[in-house]
């Protein structure tokens, strides 16, 4: 008799205790949920300074991508760049290659003389003191294509003829890598640099590049296609253009010669690509002080 009571005291709780649990919860006695925080974006390197836009012409269209650069130098102060070695056609003993620029007639001072050497059609690489070689090292067997412009201290390249020179010469033996024929055009790519950047208050980042005609194609009209993360553009000039409305993030550029019908231009260095990242900038937060603080 007494195992049956207890028997059935053990079943009723078995029925009472959820339906207990069940309606306290329904009365709002239920664990609280954290509610989810804001994430927080903590950069742990410095950016870096933006590159200072060139200064535009007063009566140039603000809203326009085509931005006109303000010439520091004349083309006499600025002399003319050279590469003295290697020379061309030259084939060079491998490991360590050291490259030899000079400034003919130029009235900057020597050890404020810079160029951007470009390798191939690697991005460029920054030389500050030209009475120094520049020295590769590690290139493979085979032909190489070296180019140098010269550069003011922001790595803005001066728009003058003379501000740039190109060479072509071998390691260890000759092939056909990296050709350029006199007839096929090319382009190279100056800015944006490499890696992270910073742009403008309004979110603009300069690119610069150059185009060098080919043989005979001097009065062709000139296209060239500009791609940013997949959005096309085009212009019919060289020189400096603003990369606009630009977030945090990562980005793939590519500049590519058309043809008058609007087809890619063939050859080795009819384009050049970039990657580069804009770095989100953090303001800091106003302090808002309690009310029912003491003043100080």
């Amino acid at each position: 008799m007494g195992k049956g009571i207890q028997r059935s005291v053990v079943m009723a709780l078995i029925w009472i205790v959820p339906f207990s649990l069940f309606a306290i919860e329904g009365r709002g006695l239920r664990t609280p949920e954290v509610p989810p925080q804001e994430e927080s974006v903590v950069s742990t390197n410095a950016p870096q300074p933006a590159v200072e836009i060139p200064v535009r012409e007063e009566n140039e269209n603000p809203n326009s991508d085509v931005v006109k650069m303000a010439e520091p130098v004349s083309e006499q102060a600025l002399g003319r760049l050279t590469i003295e070695y290697p020379h061309p056609g030259e084939v060079v003993p491998g490991g360590e290659v050291q490259i030899f620029f000079k400034m003919i007639g130029s009235e900057i001072p020597e050890a404020e003389q810079m160029v951007h050497v470009f390798v191939n059609n690697r991005p460029p690489i920054l030389h500050q003191d030209l009475r120094t070689p520049f020295i590769l090292k590690g290139l493979p067997d085979g032909a190489v294509f070296l180019r140098a412009l010269a550069v003011d201290g922001r790595g803005v390249a001066f728009p003058l003829p003379d501000s740039f020179a190109s060479t072509r010469f071998y390691i260890r033996s000759k092939d056909f890598r990296n050709s350029v024929d006199p007839s096929e055009s090319y382009v190279t790519l100056n800015l944006p640099f490499v890696g992270r950047m910073a742009v403008d208050a309004a979110n603009r980042l300069p690119m610069q590049f150059f185009v060098h005609r080919g043989t005979g194609k001097e009065e062709i009209p000139l296209r060239v296609r500009y791609t940013l993360n997949g959005i096309a553009k085009e212009v019919n000039h060289d020189g400096m253009v603003l990369l606009n409305n630009l977030q945090a993030g990562r980005y793939h550029l590519r500049v590519e010669l058309l043809q008058p019908d609007g087809e890619v231009e063939l050859g080795a260095f009819a384009y050049a690509e970039r990657e580069f990242e804009i770095l989100r900038i953090m303001k800091p937060l106003p302090m808002v002080r309690d009310p029912t603080e003491m003043p100080y």
